[in-house]
């Protein structure tokens, strides 16, 4: 099977300092369990919290790494890292709710969940619809950091912090732009909020962890979702009351345990070709992985997304089975793209929140600013990582066949 090798340049040259540092005797950071909490306590100031929530997922993804055989130095250290802010995450959110009790009376009235397959457009409306006014979105600053931190004149910001590390991965994924832009004051999918947990597959978009693959797909996801409402309302605290807009494609796996949590969403599904988003995913998780690891099977790499996004859909169908559609809205891509403007408004029409005249407009100037394919094109095909159009059509086959999709002429 065709492997490729990663020359990513700035990623090569990180990855050299991190060998560097190893050769004089700066350890790559333990991915023992142990370790890493013992690093988040002291990170966030907090105990962990005795429920231990964080103790099983940890042993899983921790597990999952130490049996990688392709993570760079680099994506060691990075990984260490990434796994200890989530962890301090965890422990400091915990605390302060425990010292803020109020903040759970906090009401979360009739959200708007954004649940597609990848791929699907699904950036372009969330970000369209966080022009309404009276919509409230999440950005990447405030997920990577949820607890309100002290204010100093030595410490960074949190969107400042947030900024340099988004800067830094734009510069060790020099395509990613063209394929999914991502920027500190964007709004961006609440997986974060799940990686708080320690259950959210933005670990395995960075890192191939098949074995954490395995865990997310038994987890019991209701607990997760009920963390993602506390720190929802751990954000709203303090601030005027306006409609939460989410999106995350992860959401498809555990959106029966979503629906019960929120049983009063509106849940937006966009509808594209899969032949279309397979090749699509992919190729964005291999210009995001090879800064983090040594080589990618390609083929393995395709397999992998095929079977994954198929078991996503296959849960995301079984959950409007058991709830019905009547909570559901189904956009079609193609419609969507050339008129998303039209689409926008058939939701707000459902949430009784008519555009005006001056949000129409700043949709308008939204989208003539937020242009499709501003940083280029994105290439993809099926062929490169080795999948057949016929073996994506039969995987997706009751899918297609119940919401109509066919492949564009």
């Amino acid at each position: 099977m065709p492997t490729q090798a990663h020359p990513q340049s700035f990623a090569r040259f990180l990855d050299g300092v991190s060998t560097g540092l190893s050769a004089v005797g700066f350890r790559e950071p333990s991915l023992e369990p142990a370790a890493l909490v013992e690093r988040a306590a002291a990170s966030s100031g907090c105990a962990p919290p005795p429920e231990g929530r964080y103790l099983a997922p940890l042993q899983a993804i921790t597990d999952a790494a130490r049996e990688s055989t392709t993570l760079s130095g680099l994506g060691r250290r990075m990984f260490a890292t990434a796994l200890t802010l989530r962890l301090h995450n965890h422990f400091q959110i915990a605390d302060w709710l425990a010292r803020h009790p109020e903040i759970l009376d906090e009401p979360i009235e009739r959200p708007v969940f954004i649940v597609s397959l990848p791929r699907t457009g699904t950036t372009m409306l969330h970000r369209l619809l966080s022009v309404h006014p009276e919509h409230r979105v999440l950005y990447t600053w405030e997920m990577d950091r949820p607890v309100p931190q002290p204010r100093s004149a030595l410490a960074p910001s949190r969107s400042f912090a947030s900024a340099v590390s988004i800067q830094m991965l734009h510069w060790m994924c020099p395509d990613l732009k063209r394929i999914h832009d991502v920027q500190a004051g964007y709004p961006e999918e609440c997986i974060n909020l799940l990686a708080n947990e320690l259950t959210s597959m933005i670990f395995t978009l960075f890192y191939d962890l098949p074995g954490y693959l395995d865990y997310l797909h038994q987890v019991d996801m209701e607990p997760v979702y009920r963390s993602h409402r506390r720190q929802l309302q751990l954000l709203q605290a303090g601030r005027p009351r306006r409609r939460w807009v989410l999106k995350a494609p992860f959401h498809l796996l555990g959106l029966g345990a979503l629906l019960r949590v929120y049983p009063d969403a509106l849940i937006v599904q966009t509808h594209r070709d899969p032949a279309e988003l397979v090749a699509s995913e992919a190729s964005l998780q291999l210009s995001i992985r090879r800064s983090f690891q040594t080589s990618t099977d390609l083929h393995r790499l395709g397999q992998e997304r095929l079977e994954e996004l198929g078991l996503w859909i296959d849960r995301g169908m079984a959950a409007r089975e058991e709830h019905g559609d009547a909570a559901f809205i189904d956009v079609p891509y193609l419609e969507m793209v050339r008129d998303p403007l039209s689409w926008v408004e058939q939701i707000a029409a459902r949430l009784d929140e008519p555009l005006s005249e001056e949000t129409r407009a700043a949709m308008v100037a939204h989208m003539s600013i937020h242009r499709q394919r501003r940083h280029g094109k994105h290439r993809y095909s099926l062929e490169r990582f080795g999948l057949e159009p016929g073996a994506v059509q039969e995987r997706f086959a009751a899918y297609n066949k119940r919401f109509r999709i066919s492949s564009p002429q």
